[in-house]
């Protein structure tokens, strides 16, 4: 087979056919001509069958088509290479060919059978007429009958609207209402329109000519109207309405009638003046603003506001009212704000300026919020004046500053004075010790005691110095929150208080928090000394932290003497301290305690009694204040 295919064109085996027998050239060409013909005819066919498959995706059976249409050409193939045959002998090709033909062929004589069976079954020409004639007759009473249904639900929707339906033949004059727009007009009984008089008739007097003269005006040239009106009924009552009507005309484009509806918009109208109401006797300006910027509406207080009369800024740009250099911008943000619809404070984070009659500018707090006007959107912006809370903020920044200055100027007094009133007590120490040293023996019992009195007051003097400098420091440390561990700051604690070994415990797992670390590490600090201060060697401090959902609670309790209630607030001042307490303190270790955690908005409480220990907590917030 191989071999077969490698030799499939070569044509070397065999001689041409005008030299296999006897052939004349009327003969040959005889072969030669019908064999090119069959073959054109042949490719015909298959080129027109498959046309058809292409084009119509409804034709019946087109895997037969192609399959026949496959047939016709691979014969049309054999008769070409019948004629090549007298010039290049392809006898292989030609074999191969026939093979390709035949099988086809047997493909199709095998198919046939069951599209032939099919085919039978097909309805005739007058039967697939009749059956689409039958199909068209259904589908036309489909049709009616959506229409039916169509102009039912119409009638249902206009009646559920509490529209009513009016038409005017302009030639004739003639007026024809239902019965809702006759009982919009107040008539009774059998009453009926008479013509486009009646339709004025029924009009408030100041609308009468204005709404003709829109209806006469509409006439020439416009295919859709919208009339706003009020009703005077014959009983004295009076209604709003809207009224949309279309305009017919001929085939010379003449009017020729006029239809529409009307609708009682009486409660949407009495709901516009009490917002009309509401934004006149609002106690802060106000505004109406439609979708092109335009001033609908302006209560008294803005017009006070920007120096005009409410009835001059009515129908003005609103971008007259905002400084010259920002008006370009205002107006795409005024844009941008419409299609977002959503109640905000304009530009907020930002100084706002309007600017009044005069041109000067006055500081204002604007708050936006989306309304519908008709069939389009508009904007409320109630307007405040914030130039009494700018006097207000400036002053308080001035005394802001004043108080850091002074606060400042404290600072170095404060220095200045443990400077100066360092130095003699280091003196009258050293002269107490010198006096001790030089006349060791020679004074009296009296003597000795008043010099130790007289060091004992300096030590406490010094420390009292010391304890002001460090409450005046933690004052001003305003500190950074950052994220703290809390157990690596209790262990610098210990360290730095001298605590006897062993005497602090950790009763519970110490969270990270967010806090000032030299303001927790203070906090701590000063509770342990406390606690070892009067609760000597033997003592036993329990430091734990509890979650308490929004703040973490943390508790140093001590195994010392405990405080009595009526000193709970006592040692949480300044150079406070209690009766009899062991040893030396400036007495400011719980008020910068109590310092610290109120500047972090926190809570310190003491729970404590004689002989009971105490118990210091203070909370740390979650989410700073």
């Amino acid at each position: 087979m191989g071999e077969f295919l490698r030799k499939l064109f070569d044509t070397s085996d065999f001689p041409a056919r005008w030299h296999c027998g006897d052939w004349s050239t009327g003969l040959g060409w005889l072969h030669i001509l019908s064999d090119l013909a069959i073959w054109i005819a042949y490719m015909g066919i298959p080129i027109a069958l498959a046309t058809v498959v292409l084009r119509r995706r409804d034709v019946p059976f087109p895997r037969v088509f192609w399959l026949f249409g496959a047939f016709i050409a691979s014969c049309g193939f054999t008769h070409l290479i019948e004629a090549g045959m007298f010039y290049w002998p392809m006898y292989r090709l030609s074999g191969l060919a026939k093979l390709i033909t035949a099988a086809i062929s047997l493909m199709t004589m095998i198919a046939l059978p069951s599209y032939v069976a099919r085919a039978v079954r097909l309805p005739g020409f007058r039967s697939a007429l009749g059956e689409i004639e039958s199909s068209q007759r259904s589908a036309s009473a489909a049709r009616i009958r959506e229409l039916e249904a169509e102009r039912s639900r119409l009638r249902l929707a206009v009646e559920a609207s509490g529209a009513g339906l009016w038409d005017w033949s302009i030639a004739s004059d003639e007026l024809t209402w239902d019965d809702r727009t006759r009982e919009l007009f107040g008539l009774t009984g059998d009453e009926r329109p008479r013509g486009l008089a009646s339709f004025r008739a029924g009009l408030h007097p100041d609308d009468r000519d204005p709404v003709v003269a829109q209806l006469e005006q509409a006439l020439p040239t416009a295919t859709a109207l919208t009339l706003h009106f009020r009703i005077l009924r014959p009983d004295g009552g009076v209604r709003f309405a809207l009224s949309r009507c279309s305009v017919l005309r001929d085939a010379t484009g003449q009017p020729e009638r006029m239809t529409g509806v009307v609708l009682d918009v009486s409660e949407r109208a009495r709901s516009e003046e009490l917002f009309r109401r509401a934004v006149e006797s609002a106690p802060c300006g106000m505004l109406l603003v439609d979708q092109d910027g335009a001033i609908r509406l302006a209560n008294a207080n803005a017009a006070k506001l920007f120096g005009w009369e409410p009835t001059e800024l009515v129908g003005r740009s609103v971008d007259e009212l905002v400084p010259a250099t920002q008006r370009a911008r205002h107006a795409e943000l005024r844009r941008a704000f419409l299609q977002e619809g959503q109640s905000r404070e304009m530009a907020a984070g930002r100084d706002l300026a309007g600017v009044r009659r005069d041109g000067t500018e006055v500081p204002l707090e604007i708050l936006l919020s989306p309304v519908e006007l008709g069939d389009a959107r508009a904007v409320i912006s109630t307007i405040i004046d914030i130039t009494p809370r700018k006097l207000v903020e400036a002053e308080r920044a001035r005394h802001a500053e004043e108080l850091e200055r002074r606060n400042r100027a404290l600072d170095e007094f404060a220095y200045l004075v443990s400077h100066d009133l360092k130095a003699p007590l280091r003196a009258i120490s050293m002269v107490s010790q010198w006096l001790q040293e030089d006349y060791a023996g020679k004074l009296d019992a009296r003597g000795d005691e008043q010099l130790d009195l007289l060091q004992e007051r300096a030590r406490t003097m010094n420390l009292l110095i010391e304890g002001a400098l460090h409450y005046a420091r933690a004052g001003r440390e305003q500190g950074v929150r950052a994220p703290v561990d809390s157990a690596e700051v209790l262990r610098e604690a210990i360290e730095l208080a001298n605590a006897p070994p062993g005497s602090v415990v950790q009763t519970s797992d110490l969270p990270v928090v967010t806090y000032d670390r030299e303001h927790l590490l203070k906090i701590l600090l000063n509770l342990l000394s406390n606690a070892v201060q009067y609760g000597g060697d033997g003592v036993r401090i329990e430091v734990s932290a509890t979650d308490r959902g929004t703040e973490i609670e943390f508790c140093v309790a001590d195994s010392g003497p405990g405080i009595d209630p009526r000193y709970h607030d006592h040692v949480f001042q300044i150079f406070k301290r209690l009766p009899d307490s062991p040893g030396e303190s400036s007495g400011v270790g719980l008020a910068i305690v109590r310092m610290l955690v109120t500047r972090h908005c926190g809570r310190l409480e003491l729970d404590s009694e004689p002989g009971h220990g105490a118990r210091f907590r203070f909370t740390i917030p979650k989410e700073p204040a």
